[in-house]
This record gives structure tokens, C-alpha cells and sequence, in this order.
């Protein structure tokens, strides 16, 4: 059951290195719905930043939810 008080959605910046594309490299966002850090409810992904004035909640990703993502910890950050 979803416990919709304790909802949070957390921006996830990765940033990958691609030498075939300008600059070496590229980021990709993924807003990521959550009703604990380790159940991730929906994965949104999005090469376009999010507007400067979206708010972004605080916090840490678990490494199940960074895991369910398919990312590896050491390159998932909030922004």
C-alpha cells in the first residue's frame, strides 16, 4: 500500500562520457517518484534539465533505488 503523505520525487543528475558527442560527454535526468528511498514508484528520464525554479527535494537515493534506476551510486547525485 502507498502511503501518498510520505511521497517525495528526487532529481537525479548522471552524467556519462561519450566521446562521439561535443564536449566529451552529456547528462541525463531522471525524476524518480518515491514512497520510501527504497521503493521507487515511477522513473521519469529526460535529457533536459529541470526548469531552475523546480523544486527539488532534499535528501539521498537508496542504493536499491539507484539500483533500480540501472545506475551505479557513484555517479547518481541529486542536484
Amino acid at each position: 500500500m502507498i502511503d501518498h503523505e510520505k511521497l517525495k520525487v528526487y532529481v537525479v543528475r548522471v552524467t556519462r562520457i561519450d566521446p562521439s558527442v561535443a564536449g566529451g560527454r552529456f547528462s541525463l535526468f531522471y525524476a524518480v517518484l518515491t514512497d520510501t528511498a527504497e521503493n521507487a514508484l515511477a522513473i521519469v528520464q529526460d535529457s533536459i534539465p529541470p526548469d531552475d525554479d523546480a523544486e527539488v527535494t532534499e535528501g539521498a537515493l537508496s542504493s536499491a533505488t539507484v539500483k533500480a534506476i540501472g545506475l551505479r551510486p557513484g555517479f547518481a547525485h541529486l542536484l
